[in-house]
C-alpha cells in the first residue's frame, strides 16, 4: 500500500492536469458570465487610496462607542486605589 502523501510523478501529473482543467473551465465560464454583466460600476469611485489601520488587542469598538454615564460622574476625581504602571508584567 502506498502513502498517500507521497508525491509520485503520475499523482503529481494528474493533480496538475486537473488543476488546469479547472482553470480553463472557470475561465470559459466567467466569459459567459461577464458577457451578462453590465460594464463598469454605478458611479466613479473617488477614493484613490485607501489606509487601513490594524490593532491587534484593541479595545472594541463597543466599549469605546457606548454610552457610559459614571465616565460624567467621575470625570475630574482622582482614580481610587494606588497608581500602579506595568509594561507587560510587573516592572
Amino acid at each position: 500500500m502506498s502513502d498517500p502523501l507521497e508525491l509520485t510523478r503520475r499523482r503529481f501529473l494528474g493533480q496538475m492536469t486537473t488543476g488546469m482543467t479547472g482553470l480553463a473551465l472557470s475561465r470559459l465560464l466567467m466569459s459567459d458570465l461577464s458577457a451578462a454583466l453590465p460594464p463598469g460600476t454605478h458611479f466613479a469611485p473617488k477614493a484613490k487610496q485607501v489606509l487601513q489601520i490594524f490593532c491587534p488587542g484593541a479595545a472594541s469598538h463597543i466599549d469605546l462607542w457606548d454610552h457610559k454615564p459614571l465616565l460624567e460622574k467621575y470625570d475630574g476625581t482622582p482614580l481610587p486605589g494606588p497608581v500602579e504602571v506595568t509594561f507587560q508584567g510587573k516592572n
